[in-house]
């Protein structure tokens, strides 16, 4: 039996993806805008996320996990810390609808998908994704951002979380004239870990 199944319960994934509602982004957004291409370049290179389907993004990690498959495993990279006054706020208004009593953030990261690119068909296949949330926050967007869930197109609004459902196929397309910049995260109820 897998380990992160007989500690957490899996969570309920949407079919494509839930409206969690509006973040307040404001405080986060002049940071973001400020990173310079080298602060992409960067955390890319460094990046523990270069899966197939990803290479066109640019992604700065904040917290990550040592094994895919168990969200326990979560820790914090240097630069979290820096970021976390500005991120933390955004992730606890997103979740309410949860009712979380204990939140955990087993991944955090800023992803920026430049302009006229795309994320290929993929899914996130690892046991972790089952028993997490994945959150995303668009920080700079465009109506001709799209994202696809099993082929069913949806643009996600500037400074609304969202749900997406990553563990069944999906794709991003940027067919605008900027770079979009998500906040992404996963995040567990650790209350609910089983002895």
């Amino acid at each position: 039996m897998n380990i992160v199944a007989s500690k957490l319960p899996r969570v309920d994934i949407p079919l494509h993806y839930r409206q969690l509602g509006t973040v307040d982004i404001g405080r986060l957004l002049p940071r973001v805008i400020a990173l310079t291409e080298e602060d992409w370049l960067k955390g890319t290179r460094g990046r523990r996320n270069a899966f197939p389907g990803l290479e066109q993004t640019k992604t700065i990690n904040l917290r990550f996990v040592e094994n895919l498959d168990d969200p326990l495993t979560s820790y914090s990279l240097p630069d979290f810390e820096d970021w976390k006054a500005l991120l933390c706020p955004i992730c606890d208004q997103a979740i309410v609808s949860y009712g979380y009593k204990d939140p955990q953030l087993s991944k955090v990261m800023l992803t920026q998908l430049p302009a006229g690119t795309h994320i290929k068909p993929h899914t996130d296949a690892r046991a972790g994704n089952l028993y997490t949330h994945k959150i995303h926050v668009p920080l700079v967007t465009h109506r001709d951002v799209l994202f696809y869930s099993r082929g069913v197109p949806f643009h996600i609004p500037l400074g609304e979380a969202w749900e997406v459902n990553n563990v069944d196929m999906h794709s991003v397309w940027n067919q605008s004239r900027i770079d979009r910049v998500h906040l992404i995260f996963e995040i567990y109820d650790a209350a609910l870990i089983r002895a």
